[in-house]
C-alpha cells in the first residue's frame, strides 16, 4: 500500500494509543519497541529511546507524519486511547519518565523495558485499560512473532491491529 508523501494510513485512529515494533535483523529475532499517539488525522507523535553512545539512551519523541515508513516496522497494536484535552497529561507522563534509570521491576533498561513500564505509567494515568500487562506482553511477543517473516519479506501493509487484553475506546 503506497501513500502520497504528505499524508498518513486512515486505518489509524484519532487520539489512539499505539505500541509499535519494529524488527531487527537478528538471530533471537529480537524488536524494537516504541509508542504512537495519533493525534489528529495528519500525524501523530512517537515516544520512544533508541541507544546513544554505549550505555546511554537517547529520547526520541516527536511529531511524525511517517510512522508507516520504515522498512523494519511490523506493525502497530492499538492499546488505549488519549482525547485532545489530555495530551498535556499525556506528554507529562512520558516527560516525568527518567531516563538512564532502569525502570522499576526489571533488570536493565532498553527500548522494551522503557515502553512496557510507560505502558504500566499510562494504564495507571488512565489512558490505557489494561488490568493484566503480562498478558498485554504475551499478546504483543506472539504478534510480533507472527509478523517478523512478513515484515523481513518487505510484505505490505504492515499491520494496525487492536489489543485484545486492552479495554478500548
Amino acid at each position: 500500500m503506497s501513500y502520497p508523501n504528505n499524508t498518513i494510513d486512515n486505518r489509524f485512529k484519532v487520539g489512539a494509543l499505539y505500541l509499535g515494533l519494529w524488527a531487527r535483523d537478528t538471530p533471537e529475532a529480537t524488536y524494537h519497541w516504541g509508542l504512537y499517539h495519533h493525534r489528529d488525522s495528519a500525524s501523530g507523535y512517537k515516544y520512544h529511546i533508541k541507544n546513544g553512545a554505549p550505555g546511554f539512551w537517547v529520547t526520541d519523541h516527536g511529531k511524525s507524519s511517517r510512522c508507516m515508513k520504515s522498512i523494519a516496522l511490523i506493525g502497530f497494536m492499538r492499546i488505549g486511547h488519549c482525547i485532545a484535552n489530555d495530551i498535556a497529561k499525556l506528554d507529562k507522563v512520558f516527560g516525568g519518565m527518567p531516563l538512564n534509570r532502569i525502570p522499576p521491576g526489571y533488570p536493565a533498561l532498553t527500548c522494551k523495558t522503557w515502553t512496557l513500564h510507560a505502558v504500566a505509567l499510562l494504564e495507571a494515568a488512565g489512558f490505557v485499560m489494561c488490568s493484566d500487562l503480562e498478558a498485554l506482553y504475551a499478546e504483543i511477543l506472539k504478534w510480533g512473532s507472527s509478523e517478523y517473516e512478513p515484515t523481513m519479506l518487505n510484505v505490505q501493509p504492515r499491520t494496525i491491529i487492536d489489543s485484545q487484553s486492552c479495554v478500548l475506546a
